[in-house]
């Protein structure tokens, strides 16, 4: 069962906290607490960003102390990328010119209950009045949501009837593969990808669906923020991490074209690339981090500025070609004498290869799963911090037994 307040603090503050939870819960509002709501031997990380996805409304209570602790800067930052309101109850003066990130954008208009001002009691009685309000519109948005996610089913399970088998038995149109993309390094790669098709699968199976992001922490910047294509990652500065979120089982492929037009296979783990990781057939649900999450490691770009191509491949079977030619191109060592079509493209990939989708029918709400409004976090450790990752982009939906997803981005140089 949600509920209906997460109260976000620090360890010095935790005497406010807990007075201020219990003057909610006299008027009838649900709060947890860390310290209540953690049971021996659980796990921080994913215990905080389950309370925090069930909860309806975060309660920051903002002093220099919350302001300085990385778990209150994890909290916030999940709040946000599950796009939960919070509410902000100060516990001292805040200069809202000079907050850091993500306090800085969490309070739109710069207000909250000043509690160190007035009584306590008149704090508490205008706290409750608008926690209550803000409660009372989540409640609402939620019971809409539910409404339309029920529809949206009944309206799936309609159209599968009515397709029927032939659903299962169709293969997504092959896209045809521009010279100038086939004459690349990773050309043979790619028109594996878009012009053929892994083996079929057999006669039940689940259309595989996925959700795919790419991350950036820019230089000076304190948290990672979603890569839309065509945004720009500065070379050797920025970091970056890909992280994806298959729907269904299934084997996953995913690989990174450089500005060179040259592949690293990063998923699964292949000895051709340092960064690889993670192993197939894949689990539903199971968020898959790249560089793996245990690595400490993330990703940096080389100075080869361009446009970088991250592309996922997701098959309810496996696609052995597709391996075999990913594994060649790891394991060669040798550059190949260039043919007439390569040596007409410029020496660097200085636009979009432009082959985006294959086999992708939309997106569509699956039981069991989280309904596309939602956002996920997952948490990444780099340097003694611990960051969130939110994973906002609608899944992928399969329209028969594979998907191809290509995303993209400037590489730039630095100053």
């Amino acid at each position: 069962m949600p509920h209906d307040i997460f109260i976000s603090y620090a360890r010095e503050d935790e005497t406010h906290a807990r007075e201020i939870a219990r003057a909610l819960a006299k008027g009838g509002v649900a709060c947890w607490l860390d310290r209540e709501g953690i049971r021996f031997g659980e796990s921080y990380s994913k215990v905080i960003d389950k309370a925090i996805r069930d909860t309806r409304v975060v309660l920051w209570l903002g002093s220099r102390h919350s302001i300085a602790s990385q778990f209150v800067h994890h909290e916030i930052s999940s709040a946000q990328a599950y796009r939960k309101p919070v509410g902000l109850v100060m516990l001292e003066p805040l200069d809202f010119a000079h907050l850091p990130p993500p306090f800085n954008i969490t309070i739109a208009d710069k207000q909250g209950v000043a509690f160190f001002e007035g009584s306590f009691e008149e704090n508490c009685a205008r706290l409750m009045k608008d926690v209550k309000r803000l409660v009372g519109q989540c409640r609402r948005r939620a019971l809409r949501r539910k409404a339309l996610v029920a529809m949206a089913v009944l309206l799936c399970i309609g159209a599968a009837v009515w397709a029927g088998s032939a659903l299962h038995e169709t293969t997504p149109e092959p896209h045809q593969v521009p010279d100038r993309v086939a004459a690349l390094p990773a050309g043979d790669i790619l028109k594996i990808a878009y012009e053929q098709a892994p083996p079929a699968p057999p006669a039940q199976y689940v259309h595989p669906g996925l959700q795919l992001e790419i991350l950036v922490k820019h230089a000076g910047q304190a948290a990672f923020s979603k890569v839309s294509d065509g945004d720009s990652i500065t070379s050797e500065k920025d970091d970056y991490l890909i992280v994806a979120r298959p729907l269904t089982g299934g084997y996953l492929y995913i690989f990174q074209v450089d500005s060179e037009g040259k592949t690293d296979w990063l998923f699964p783990k292949n000895p051709g690339s340092p960064f690889s990781g993670g192993a197939n057939p894949v689990e539903e649900a199971k968020i898959i981090q790249i560089p793996a999450e245990q690595s400490n490691q993330v990703l940096y770009l080389d100075t080869t500025t361009g446009v970088e191509h991250i592309y996922a491949v997701f098959s309810a079977t496996r696609w052995t070609a597709l391996e075999e030619s990913l594994q060649k191109m790891q394991s060669s060592t040798a550059t190949p004498a260039p043919t007439a079509a390569a040596q007409e493209i410029a020496m660097r990939v200085e636009q979009a290869n432009g082959l985006q989708m294959r086999g992708v029918g939309g997106a569509r709400v699956q039981t069991g799963t989280v309904d596309s409004e939602q956002t996920l976090v997952a948490a990444r450790v780099y340097q003694d911090h611990t960051f969130a990752l939110p994973i906002s982009t609608q899944p992928y939906q399969a329209s028969s037994s594979f998907l191809v997803v290509e995303r993209w981005f400037h590489h730039v140089k630095g100053d």
